[in-house]
């Protein structure tokens, strides 16, 4: 057998017991700091948490105050297009404000959000703009309506030029007078983008004339209307003149007569031309335009037993007149014939059915003086033509446009007025002048032949009657129920001989 050894005296062997010691203690210092490094880590988790919660309970306040505030907004914006509902006439869906309030929240949350773009930006601001002019508007719509309707009940002057007006413009205003939602209804404008997509451009409010079908009277045609959107600006300044494919408002010569007999408006001490009486043309011009001969003369009231009371009328020098005042027509013509279609309107309602043939009152028309006769205008114009007064491709246009004023002026101007006092004829010398008027006396109508017959300007003379009395006497010319001339006499005065 061996010789037996005890372990623990081993030279050198190493003390395991204080290794495993030392070991040990390495493990907790190792363990504590890990517990402690993962105290510190769970409170700085802590604490971010309570920091994001904090933060997310104050994005959630500012989230929740613009949620509030754009609601509001909201609220605010859709209170006013009710009450311009309100405004509007009945009849009318305005539910496209709806929408467009629609479109506005979504593009406002981006805007409160900072992930909108400036398109965004700008589409939002057309909205409010659109809606709040919708509102400011909807009650004038009331008078536009007015408009129209005093427009289509007047004669003459002011009412709607059928001619020159264009058919969607019109059945707008007819539409909205009749409050008929099958014909118009308010809309926004349509319009296509870059990418060739149909958008809404809320910056463009107005109408949508409703497609319609109609026939053509003289040819039995029939005619497909489709869809048109009117803007707002377009109807409004489409009642302001009539713009380019707008209302047109017919326009007769009165508003530029009426122009001109004011530049010439005799004063006190009777300088002048045309008389006034507070600020109203009275019809009558200043003694030194009357011309040299008198017109038959009007009765005053109504015969009665001892005779009838006359008032003597004197001839208008209406070619006096309208070589004074021409310049001013000329400049007063000019101007109106630089508004657009105004030209067109007098030409069309006014002077082309005077030249025409079909006129009932031709006859009388062709017995004016050459210088109050109209002058057709060229076959191309029409109511787009324009008329610019510094082109001289317009001047033959202006010319005839200027001489249509003229003759219009002088065809406004009256044949004759009252003159001197009226006088008061006899019956007995009445019964003269009937049996006078049958049979001409030769004495007086030699007179006649001698002193005005070639170109039947009337004449006073004076005459003895049977009696002996001294009248003052008319002679002249005019035409009996046949059309045909004859003199006529009439008794216009005492003669100072009496």
């Amino acid at each position: 057998m061996g010789a037996y050894s005890n372990p623990q005296e081993i030279e050198g062997q190493q003390d395991l017991g204080a290794y495993s010691r030392s070991l040990q203690k390495m493990f907790d210092t190792v363990t504590a700091g890990a517990m402690n490094a993962s105290d510190n880590i769970t409170k700085i988790k802590l604490a971010q948490s309570e920091r994001i919660l904090q933060e997310n309970k104050q994005n959630a306040a500012k989230n929740e105050n613009i949620l509030r505030e754009l609601n509001s907004k909201e609220q605010d914006y859709r209170i006013m297009v009710e009450k311009g509902k309100g405004a509007a006439p009945v009849g009318m869906n305005y539910d496209c404000y709806n929408s467009a309030l629609d479109r506005w929240r979504e593009l406002q949350k981006s805007i409160d959000y900072g992930t909108a773009t400036n398109a965004d930006k700008r589409e939002a601001a057309q909205i409010i703009a659109s809606v709040d002019g919708f509102v400011r508007g909807a009650a004038n719509t009331a008078g536009v309506i007015e408009k129209i309707r005093v427009a289509k009940n007047n004669v003459g002057d002011g009412q709607i030029d059928l001619k020159g007006s264009d058919p969607y413009m019109f059945r707008a205003y007819v539409a909205l007078e009749s409050k008929n939602g099958e014909q118009i209804q308010p809309d926004f404008q349509t319009i296509t983008d870059a990418e060739g997509n149909s958008k809404t451009d809320y910056s463009q409010p107005g109408y949508t004339v409703r497609a319609w079908t109609e026939k053509n009277p003289n040819t039995g045609e029939v005619i497909q209307h489709g869809d048109k959107f009117i803007s707002a600006k377009e109807l409004e300044a489409s009642l302001n003149g009539g713009g380019d494919g707008g209302i047109v408002f017919q326009k007769s010569f009165e508003g530029d007569n009426d122009k001109v007999r004011k530049a010439y408006k005799a004063d006190a001490e009777g300088n002048g031309i045309f008389e006034y009486k507070n600020d109203t043309y009275t019809n009558k011009v200043t003694p030194a335009y009357l011309g040299s001969a008198y017109t038959r003369s009007t009765q005053v009231g109504t015969q009665g037993t001892g005779g009838v009371t006359r008032q003597p009328m004197r001839v208008v020098d209406k070619e006096r007149i309208l070589k004074d005042t021409g310049t001013t027509i000329e400049s007063v013509s000019t101007a109106s014939a630089s508004t657009p279609k105004e030209a067109a309107s007098r030409y069309f309602n006014y002077v082309q059915p005077a030249l025409s043939a079909d006129n009932p009152n031709k006859d009388k028309y062709n017995a004016l003086p050459e210088f109050a006769k109209f002058k057709e205008m060229p076959k191309d114009f029409k109511y787009s033509t324009t008329i610019n007064i510094t082109d001289t491709n317009s001047k033959d246009y202006l010319d005839r446009i200027t001489h249509n004023s003229k003759a219009a002026f002088a065809q406004a101007l009256p044949d004759s007025q009252p003159f001197g006092n009226p006088v008061t004829i006899s019956d007995k010398d009445l019964l003269w002048e009937k049996q006078a008027n049958r049979t001409v006396p030769k004495n007086i109508l030699a007179d006649w032949n001698k002193v005005a017959a070639k170109d039947g300007v009337p004449v006073i003379k004076t005459v003895t009657l049977p009696d002996g009395k001294v009248r003052n006497i008319l002679i002249a010319k005019e035409k009996n129920e046949k059309g045909e001339d004859r003199v006529f006499i009439e008794i216009v005065g005492y003669n100072t001989k009496q």
